[in-house]
């Protein structure tokens, strides 16, 4: 009784090759696609390296053309370029002795830039950080031990 008792929750021959082969293909599509999200993130960072190298050269470039252009405006705004195109668009070197000042007695001259605050005025710092968080843990647990002990002492 006991093996036909068995051979009655003994599954066919052909069942137990087809959950061979599903297991199989289950586990193949898992590769395949672990293989696909491994090939997607390889190519995006590729493609992030390659566009990171073109915009750095871009970059070279553009600090090449800057470099040469501040070369070339050197050279126009040189001293004597300079006495020479004026020259030649009509103006003529003054004379100092000849010059004409006009005075404006409201006129209170260029003021100087303020770009800090004078250094004798004290800033007042107000910290980002709360008193209460500046205390480690340890330093906290020692107080309150301490505390604890002392309030026994007292009673």
């Amino acid at each position: 009784m006991n093996q036909r008792l068995m051979q009655a929750y003994r599954q066919a021959p052909w069942r137990t090759q087809i959950q061979r082969i599903a297991v199989l293909l289950l586990v193949l599509i898992a590769i395949g696609i672990i293989a696909g999200l491994y090939l997607s993130v390889s190519a995006q960072a590729a493609t992030a390296a390659i566009q990171i190298r073109q915009f750095e050269a871009t970059r070279d470039a553009l600090k090449e053309t800057n470099s040469n252009l501040e070369a070339e405006l050197a050279l126009i705004t040189t001293s004597e370029n300079m006495a020479k195109r004026a020259q030649e668009m009509g103006y003529q070197p003054l004379d100092p002795q000849t010059v004409q000042y006009l005075v404006i007695p409201e006129y209170p001259g260029r003021q100087p830039a303020m770009i800090a605050p004078p250094p004798s005025v004290p800033h007042p710092v107000k910290p980002l950080i709360r008193a209460s968080y500046t205390q480690s843990l340890w330093d906290w647990v020692l107080e309150n031990m301490a505390r604890v002990g002392g309030s026994r002492d007292e009673s």
